[in-house]
C-alpha cells in the first residue's frame, strides 16, 4: 500500500511541477517586435490587428504572425468593424497660402493594404484641421470632426451626408474623442465641451477642463482632466455626475467590459472599480503605457520604453 502511494506521488509530482511550469511560462509576454511608433495601442475588433500610433506615423501589425504589414504612414483613425479595413483622413487644401481645408477620408483593406475607396466634402472651411474620425457601430456611416465642423459620410458610397458646423471659440479645438455609440463627442478647447455629433449641439460645457480625454467602450461613462489640479475625472454620461478622480495615471484604460480601471504598475495590471476605485485584482500584465486590450479582454499588447512590442496573456 505505502509502495503504491509512493509510487503514485513520483509520478504525479513531477506531472503538477511540469503543469504549474507550463501554466507560469504561458502568462509570460511574447515578443512581438520592435517598432518607433509608441505613443498609443488600438487593436482591431476582430483582435487579429493591432495599429501603433505616435507623432511620427503610424504601423499596421498582423498579431498572428507577429509581422509588421504596413509601415509607417499619417492619419489613421480607426479600424471598421468588421475589421477588414481602416480608415485614413487628411486635410485636403486648397486656396492662396493654402489656408482652406476640408478632411478627404481614405479606406483601405487591412490585409493588402490596398487603397478601397475615398471621398471627401467639396466644401472648405478656413484653418479646418482634423481631430478625430471613427465608424459609426455598424459601419455604415464615419464620422470626422474638425475645428469647425463634424461630418458623417456613408461609408459605401462617400456620401456626406451631416455637416454640422460648431462655430468659432476662444481657443481652437485641440483634441476630440467620439463615443462608442456614434451619437456624441466630446472636444477640448476654452475648456471641454460634449454635443451631439447629429447637429453638433452642445449637451454640457465645462471650463474647469482640458484634454485628453475619451470614452468606456460602452460609451456610459466619458473622462477629461481637472485643469486647476491636474486630476483625470470620470462621469457618468447619463446624468453627468462624477463618478471618481484618478491621480494615477495619464490616461485612462477600461477592461473591455467597462467594469474596471486598468493601470499599469510595476506590480502587474491592476484592476480597479470603476465606480468606487477599489483594486480588485492585479494580473501578470503591462507594466506602463502605452497598452490596448483585445475586445474580447483575452490579451493585451504594449509597447516598453525601448520600443518592443509585448503580448499580453490575461485569460
Amino acid at each position: 500500500m505505502k509502495r503504491k502511494l509512493l509510487l503514485s506521488l513520483a509520478v504525479a509530482l513531477p506531472l503538477a511541477l511540469f503543469l504549474a511550469a507550463r501554466e507560469a511560462a504561458s502568462w509570460r509576454p511574447q515578443l512581438i517586435g520592435k517598432t518607433t511608433a509608441s505613443h498609443k495601442v488600438q487593436i482591431s475588433p476582430n483582435g487579429l490587428w493591432a495599429c501603433l500610433m505616435d507623432g511620427e506615423g503610424s504601423e499596421i501589425w498582423d498579431l498572428q504572425t507577429w509581422q509588421r504589414v504596413r509601415g509607417k504612414f499619417y492619419g489613421f483613425q480607426d479600424f471598421s468593424p468588421d475589421s477588414r479595413h481602416f480608415a485614413v483622413v487628411i486635410s485636403n487644401s486648397r486656396g492662396a497660402g493654402a489656408l482652406l481645408h476640408t478632411p478627404q477620408v481614405q479606406l483601405f483593406d487591412v490585409a493588402s493594404g490596398k487603397l478601397v475607396r475615398s471621398w471627401r466634402d467639396e466644401r472648405h472651411f478656413p484653418d479646418d484641421w482634423l481631430a478625430k474620425g471613427r465608424f459609426s457601430p455598424d459601419g455604415k456611416r464615419f464620422i470626422v470632426v474638425t475645428q469647425k465642423t463634424c461630418r458623417q459620410f456613408e461609408v459605401a458610397s462617400g456620401k456626406l451626408l451631416s455637416r454640422a458646423e460648431l462655430g468659432t471659440d476662444e481657443e481652437p479645438l485641440r483634441q476630440a474623442a467620439i463615443s462608442p455609440d456614434g451619437r456624441h463627442f466630446l472636444e477640448s478647447g476654452a475648456g471641454v465641451k460634449l454635443r451631439r455629433v447629429e447637429g453638433g449641439d452642445v449637451v454640457l460645457g465645462r471650463l474647469d477642463a482640458r484634454g485628453p480625454m475619451g470614452w468606456s467602450p460602452d460609451g456610459q461613462f466619458y473622462w477629461d482632466r481637472d485643469a486647476k489640479f491636474n486630476n483625470l475625472r470620470l462621469w457618468r454620461l447619463r446624468d453627468h455626475t462624477l463618478v471618481q478622480k484618478v491621480t494615477y495615471d495619464t490616461w485612462l484604460h477600461f477592461t473591455p467590459d467597462s467594469k474596471h480601471l486598468a493601470v499599469a504598475t510595476p506590480k502587474g495590471l491592476e484592476l480597479r472599480d470603476v465606480l468606487t476605485g477599489k483594486i480588485v485584482q492585479t494580473l501578470p500584465g503591462p507594466q506602463d503605457d502605452p497598452f490596448a486590450f483585445a475586445p474580447d479582454g483575452s490579451f493585451a499588447v504594449a509597447v516598453d520604453g525601448g520600443g518592443k512590442i509585448w503580448k499580453w496573456r490575461l485569460k
